[in-house]
């Protein structure tokens, strides 16, 4: 934000923007998840996420704003997902050390995430370390494929079939 001149408004502006598509975004998920099931979802999601950094790092204005909107939209789908995976997965008598594992290293990588955001943009400039970040996000999304996370664990429900009368 630094880089383009934002004003705090702006600034507050885009999360706001992120935040408010993130909650409408849940509905849609959460639909297209009942019916196609969690790793169509999560591997769409994973591939999007990639693109909000790389479209922000090509950026020299302030359109940031929709490109934080489709962030949210995709934001909202990893979220949901990744927990259902997760409470799909785990051993019913260690639901609650798998949640708050799960939770602990959420909030961990989000303090960690800006300070190391701000050392790379630091020491390599917004742009490549914007690039990088897309990079990583793209691959944490390969690796979602390459090791099938999620595919056996919440599958698309089926409609219910009326008895013949």
């Amino acid at each position: 934000m630094r880089a383009l001149h934002a004003s705090d408004a702006w600034i507050g502006i885009i999360n706001t923007v992120q935040n408010a598509v993130l909650l409408g975004a849940y509905i849609l998920w959460a639909t297209l998840t009942h019916r196609r099931g969690a790793v169509l979802v999560l591997r769409t999601c994973a591939f999007g996420l990639g693109f909000y950094p790389v479209l922000t790092g090509l950026t020299h204005s302030v359109p940031l704003v929709f490109y934080a909107g489709l962030a949210g939209i995709f934001n909202a789908g990893i979220d949901l997902v990744l927990f259902d995976i997760l409470l799909a997965t785990c051993p019913a008598r260690h639901t609650a050390s798998y949640v708050a594992l799960y939770q602990m290293i959420t909030y961990v990588a989000t303090f960690v995430a800006p300070i190391l955001g701000t050392f790379l943009a630091a020491r390599l400039g917004y742009t490549p370390a914007l690039f990088a970040t897309g990079g990583l996000r793209f691959a944490g999304a390969a690796l979602f494929v390459l090791f099938g996370v999620g595919a056996a664990a919440v599958a698309p429900a089926r409609p219910v079939e009326r008895a013949a009368r």
